[in-house]
């Protein structure tokens, strides 16, 4: 087979325009339906994805492999800066408060009345307790060209802070949120 033979183009390199590749910093993430919870993120990863697949179909002659009906996220982790009145990470403890409840049933109540008064037409209690979470990322005039829409998130791990007075230099408290979800899908 020849390359002229090809069911496909292959770009001339030659030309930049179709060359522009994504940045790693450019990026920014919004909890939809968590009032202040905007992260000021550092660090995003995109979750791995894992098809679950069934054992091998057994043969005399090789083991044949089957595919899957099912997938396996990874959980959502993003790292951000907390801002200086702490909104953020409080959004996020308020969060996992309200869904456990640690002290007494007042603060699961509390958290499904506030999350029901802004989003009245909420499904169920469990949905009143998630969030969609979009990570947009931005081509290089910073412009929105790509969107993750995580579905059905919670928060299930938040970070400690940790102060320092030996550094002389400013450094900003930064805090890291694990989120479990439905599933991502690009929008």
């Amino acid at each position: 087979m020849f390359l002229k033979d090809l069911p496909y183009e292959i770009p001339d390199p030659s030309l930049n325009n179709q060359f522009n590749f994504a940045a790693i910093n450019e990026f920014y993430c919004v909890a939809l339906d968590v009032p202040g919870v905007a992260f000021y993120a550092q660090d995003f990863n995109l979750p791995s994805i894992e098809m679950v697949t069934p054992s091998d179909y057994q043969t005399p002659f090789a083991d044949i492999p089957m595919t899957g009906t099912n997938m396996r996220f990874e959980p959502l982790r993003i790292s951000f800066i907390v801002n200086e009145n702490f909104l953020n990470y409080k959004s996020v403890v308020d969060w996992l408060f309200g869904i456990v409840a640690p002290e007494n049933d007042s603060q699961f109540i509390n958290q499904i009345n506030k999350k029901a008064a802004l989003f009245p037409h909420s499904r169920n209690v469990e949905s009143i307790l998630k969030s969609d979470i979009h990570v947009i990322g931005l081509n290089s005039d910073r412009e929105s060209v790509c969107v993750v829409n995580f579905m059905d998130c919670f928060p299930v791990n938040l970070s400690g802070l940790e102060w320092s007075s030996k550094d002389t230099n400013v450094n900003y408290l930064k805090a890291t949120v694990t989120f479990k979800y439905t599933l991502y899908k690009f929008i």
